[in-house]
């Protein structure tokens, strides 16, 4: 299933035509055919928008699929230090306060950009 198929199944799973979609994104309704489509692709605040809108999970729009929970305590210390990394970058940017974590979704969201870059730059290094 790809991108836009995801992005289908959840906009008609919440009822909206491709218009009202569009509308609430703030383009035009063939801009979303296209990503629908799959002849176009959003920007990073596309996605997070249309995450918010349908209410749908990152990881299944961006069709990450989650790693197995018996995964080596290497790979969770190189995670836990993204994390920590990415908190730090968000503190030092603003958009969190000191002392302050990222919420799971914001987590999610990061690990799905990552993701998209790592595809981007056909790069096999997924978290």
């Amino acid at each position: 299933m790809t991108f836009g198929d995801r992005l289908k199944e959840a906009r008609n799973k919440k009822h909206l035509t491709q218009e009202q979609l569009a509308n609430e994104l703030g383009i035009a309704k063939s801009t979303l055919a296209g990503y629908e489509k799959g002849n176009r692709e959003p920007d990073v605040f596309k996605i997070k928008k249309i995450i918010e809108i349908l209410d749908i999970d990152a990881d299944y729009l961006l069709g990450i699929e989650k790693t197995s929970s018996s995964d080596n305590s290497d790979e969770e210390a190189s995670v836990q230090n993204i994390i920590e990394e990415l908190t730090n970058l968000f503190v030092r940017s603003g958009y969190i306060e000191p002392g302050g974590d990222l919420t799971d979704d914001q987590l999610r969201f990061c690990i799905g950009v990552i993701d998209m870059f790592n595809a981007y730059f056909d790069n096999s290094n997924k978290l």
